[in-house]
């Protein structure tokens, strides 16, 4: 049972994967003007690989939760306390499941998913660039990390 449930995990992290190597391709341009149908179709491409590699990310992490039998957070601000949750360990039961440098860069990856939600009329192509600089390293840790929590959790 748990190795379906891990192969659940690794497919949104595949998922989150796809979408922010997407993201960052085209976040690597010189620039995005908006007011051409070019530039309109990146942004928005963008916008959704963004909002889609942190969607499958945070479902990932809840998966994760779910596996261990830790209820999810509630609330308004769940999003954030999601991300505080996995990247604070929790005594006699479990290490962090991120670290505070990628929690840092999640953090990042949640505030682009929020303005690519609601503020999509007010696209500035200048301040995508920490996000996307935030999906590079993520994409770079993200294996990384996660392995090493399922190898002090789940060592078979």
């Amino acid at each position: 049972m748990m190795a379906e449930r891990w192969g659940d995990i690794k497919a949104d992290i595949a998922a989150a994967k796809r979408h922010f190597a997407a993201a960052e391709r085209i976040g690597r341009q010189e620039a995005i003007d908006t007011a051409t149908d070019a530039g309109y179709d990146a942004a928005m491409a963008l916008q959704h690989a963004m909002l889609a590699g942190y969607t499958s990310f945070e479902l990932a992490l809840r998966r994760i939760l779910a596996l261990l039998d830790e209820e999810a957070p509630v609330g308004p601000d769940w999003h954030a306390a999601l991300i505080r949750r996995v990247s604070t360990p929790i005594a006699n039961a479990r290490p962090a499941i991120i670290s505070p440098k990628l929690a840092g860069d999640a953090a990042e990856l949640m505030r682009f998913r929020h303005v690519a939600m609601h503020s999509y009329d007010n696209f500035d192509f200048e301040r995508t660039r920490t996000a996307v600089a935030a999906a590079g390293r993520f994409l770079a840790r993200i294996d990384d990390e996660l392995a090493t929590f399922r190898a002090a959790i789940d060592p078979d």
